[in-house]
């Protein structure tokens, strides 16, 4: 019993050591908790706590979840848990943390992610083992110092703040793994970022960087670099020397080399181009403002999105690209071993490329960039081959077209498979002989299958939902959210077109939480980013109705058979409609029984001749009922509905069961029947498809208005920085001016008072006394003071006019923040009556749906 979790209503044992209470609805710390002596782990989240007083008691906890309450201070008595390891404090209304967080020695990982802090207490230095430091999404404006004394740290997530300045401290972090920095307001890195000589993945996204300092050149281990949204116009050539770099964002920048835009997925070629290039001076440019860059980034990927559907109608529909394609990642070109298994369902993962990964049961693709082998085990089945020649085909049209698929069976050439074992680490000998049981291995990857959908709702909180261990749907990826997918392997982040920035950052954040855990995965095994619209194949090969089964020839026989079927019902479907059109043809009186004139005698002649029941139905005209005879023609006036053609059959019937023969028309009224409900399902199929494409046309023309309205005040602005340039230059020419008047009249005041040597001379010659001289250098003193005045009030008019134009700038930034202002708040009212709209369009769809279900 000490390792049982108890949730909700289950009674409590003195023994419990693990107890989730999440989602309960409590508001206050239970106080029967203080019984439970030996508990360790707790989880409190998604409640409405908002004191935490009286955990103090169980001395023995050892991690504590209270994320998504209510929280707006920890009581000091919390702090008395001296033996907390993990505490969790997300999602909360925290404006500050006590300084008395560094009595928890023992702890080694703190989430403060959404909270309101503005700042950190310096006594975080305090705490030895501390591991992971989560502040993302607060109010931080600067960090303490005392942070770089943190040296145990090897995460640290400061994303989503208003950080301007990063302290030199931080490059003590010697052993700082990850460090996220992205969406803050950073200009420029300190020389000190060099010393994180341990650091595998930096994020600057979304920053106001205009360079990037060469230091960064020391961080050997980066694997990753996102320098995405900021002012960047070039790259110190140092940067080639980062020789572990596999992932590097630079989109949406202000580059002026082109090869920064054209730099694809070759990071090789791009590493060269860096250490051809010569370093300049950093010109900076007129800046930009973060939402206007969003708006561009949006543009593109719209875009990369038309172009992908243009080229996937080119080529018939052929599988989109990602990764490079997308112009989203830098991504460096290194060999991949994929690993197909299954004997119905064919499953495709990656492994390790080494020799040890392969077995004899299966079948190995691997891609090499030039060439992609397959090379089938001697004991795969022809499902696993034929499925590993189609794969490896679909990876070349991915790619481009421009890579060899080499086949690795009995009449392949021997230099081919040397090279295949020669590119893998280990010896032949390590291949293990067979494999798992097909079905077992196709369970277990359903088992290890986790999806978590990351939303952010409109008041600003995250919602995460999640799916374990089901077969995965397409339909199951919003556009409007993030997914990240877990198969054991890889983990994959989907970004939805219209994700936020927070949705973004939060399932990276859950790609790396979900990365650390398992340590069964592929050394291999990494985070990959997915676009909405130009997913990769590999990832499309997790969905059970997103592969490609064109291959497999038991679906091309099953498609085969369904045309026929279908050819077959569509056949019938006609001469049911034929047959059935008849009952409602004028007839001869029934007088006439015989007469070759009675049409509604010759097409039922027609019909059943072919019908499957002609030896049961009587085409004799004295069986056909009076209101069938006597029905409008078809197409005259109007169409018989579904109940007057049930009515003619059963009276028919009726008719035909008292005459010579008997005629069964249930399976007509049954199909009758069924085909009016498929009419009306496929009506309400086209109404909601017409509506959907209403509410994505709404949706475009309003990304395209917010777009148009950012480019509006874009150009606006620049054209004012235009004008302000120019009043500048006109101030600086007449400042110009003035000064060569002033030069002017000096020159002309120089000559006409004598000099010292004239004075000499006409002291000398004059006689004059030592008074006079006196007197003139006074009166010439004078004189200079003079102009030192006409200088100090020339001086203070132009600063009076300088001010005055300051003023007016002023004046008119405030009128533009405040039209801003008011086109944002009109923007919003919009968009909420907008939604309104929606939802009582959907309501009144549904309360359609509701009648028609009832009718």
């Amino acid at each position: 019993m000490g390792n049982e979790t108890s949730k909700g209503g289950p009674e409590l044992s003195p023994q419990t050591s693990s107890l989730d209470l999440s989602n309960q609805k409590l508001a206050a710390i239970p106080p029967n908790l203080r019984k439970l002596a030996v508990l360790v782990s707790l989880s409190l989240n998604h409640n409405l706590i908002q004191d935490v007083n009286g955990l103090q008691e169980n001395k023995r906890l050892q991690e504590v979840d209270l994320s998504n309450n209510q929280l707006e201070a920890l009581a000091e008595s919390f702090f008395q848990l001296l033996d907390l390891v993990k505490l969790n404090i997300s999602f909360n209304r925290l404006v500050e943390l006590s300084p008395s967080v560094a009595s928890l020695q023992q702890l080694t990982e703190l989430n403060l992610a959404n909270n309101k802090l503005t700042a950190l207490p310096p006594t975080l230095a305090k705490l030895p083992r501390l591991n992971i430091l989560n502040v993302s999404f607060n109010n931080l404006t600067t960090l303490p110092r005392e942070i770089g004394g943190i040296i145990s740290l090897t995460k640290l997530l400061l994303n989503n703040n208003q950080i301007s300045d990063i302290i030199p401290e931080m490059g003590r972090l010697t052993n700082l793994v990850l460090l996220n920095l992205g969406d803050n307001n950073l200009q420029a890195l300190p020389i000190e970022i060099g010393g994180l000589i341990s650091l595998n993945k930096l994020y600057l996204d979304n920053n106001n960087l205009i360079e990037v300092r060469k230091e960064i050149s020391r961080l050997t281990r980066l694997k990753e670099l996102n320098l995405r949204s900021n002012q960047l116009v070039d790259l110190p050539s140092s940067l080639a020397s980062l020789n572990t770099l596999a992932i590097l964002d630079l989109d949406d920048n202000q580059w002026d080399a082109e090869a920064y835009r054209l730099a694809g997925a070759d990071m090789g070629q791009f590493m060269a181009f860096l250490k051809a290039k010569k370093d300049a001076p950093i010109r900076r440019r007129a800046g930009t403002t973060k939402e206007y860059r969003r708006t561009q980034t949006r543009m593109q990927m719209k875009e990369v999105l038309e172009r992908m559907q243009e080229a996937n109608e080119t080529n018939g529909g052929g599988s989109g690209s990602g990764g490079s394609g997308s112009g989203f990642l830098v991504v460096g070109a290194v060999q991949q071993l994929y690993h197909l298994k299954g004997s119905t369902r064919i499953l495709v993962r990656r492994v390790d490329p080494t020799v040890a990964s392969l077995n004899t049961g299966d079948v190995f693709v691997l891609d090499t960039g030039k060439k992609i082998y397959v090379w089938p085990g001697p004991k795969s089945n022809q499902r696993e081959r034929l499925k590993g020649v189609h794969y490896a085909r679909q990876m070349r049209e991915e790619a481009g077209g421009g890579a060899d698929v080499v086949l690795l069976d009995r009449d392949s050439r021997k230099q081919d498979r040397t090279d295949f074992f020669t590119r893998l680490e280990g010896t032949k000998n390590q291949i293990k002989d067979g494999g798992s049981d097909d079905a077992v291995a196709v369970g277990d990857h359903v088992m290890m299958t986790k999806m978590f959908q990351i939303r952010e709702g409109e008041d600003g909180r995250l919602d995460m939902s999640f799916v374990l261990s089901v077969d995965l749907s397409k339909t199951m990826l919003d556009s409007s959210s993030c997914c990240v997918l877990d198969c054991g392997g890889d983990v994959w982040v989907w970004v939805g077109t219209f994700s936020s920035t927070t949705e973004r950052s939060w399932a990276m954040l859950k790609a790396e939480e979900l990365m650390s855990r398992s340590a069964l995965r592929p050394k291999s095994a990494e985070i990959l980013w997915v676009l909405d619209g130009v997913e990769t194949l590999y990832f499309r090969e997790n969905f059970t109705d997103w592969t490609d089964e064109s291959w497999d020839p038991e679906v091309q026989k099953a498609r085969a058979k369904a045309e026929e079927q279908a050819r077959k019902e569509a056949e019938r479907e006609a001469k049911m409609q034929k047959r059935g059109s008849s009952f409602f043809t004028p007839a001869s009186p029934p007088s006439q029984p015989s007469s070759p004139s009675t049409s509604a005698t010759e097409d039922l002649d027609s019909s059943v001749d072919t019908d499957d029941h002609a030896d049961s139905y009587s085409t004799s005209r004295e069986h056909i009922p009076a209101a069938a005879a006597s029905a409008p023609v078809v197409g005259e006036s109007r169409s018989p509905s579904l109940q007057e053609r049930m009515r003619a059959l059963e009276e028919t019937n009726k008719t035909s069961a008292q005459g010579k023969g008997s005629y069964n028309v249930e399976a007509e009224i049954a199909r009758e029947r069924d085909r009016e409900r498929e009419l009306a399902k496929e009506r309400e199929r086209e109404k909601a498809k017409e509506k959907l494409r209403q509410r994505q046309a709404e949706k475009t023309d309003q990304a395209a208005e917010r777009d148009r309205g950012e480019q509006a005040r874009q150009v606006a602005e620049d054209k004012e920085d235009k004008e302000r340039e120019a009043r500048e230059s006109r101030e600086k020419e007449r400042e110009r001016a003035k000064e060569k008047e002033r030069e002017k009249a000096r020159q002309r005041a120089g000559q006409l008072s004598p000099t010292e040597t004239e004075r000499d001379t006409l002291t000398q010659s004059d006689g004059l006394s030592t008074k006079a001289a006196d007197k003139l250098k006074e009166k010439e003193a004078a004189k200079q003071r003079e102009q030192d005045k006409l200088k100090e009030k020339e001086r203070l008019k132009e600063e009076k006019e300088k001010e005055k134009v300051r003023q007016k700038e002023a004046e008119k930034e405030k009128e533009r923040e405040k039209e801003r202002i008011k086109e944002e708040k009109a923007r919003q009212e919009k968009d909420a009556a907008s939604a309104k709209q929606r939802e009582k369009e959907a309501q009144k769809d549904k309360e359609e749906k509701e009648k028609q279900d009832k009718l």
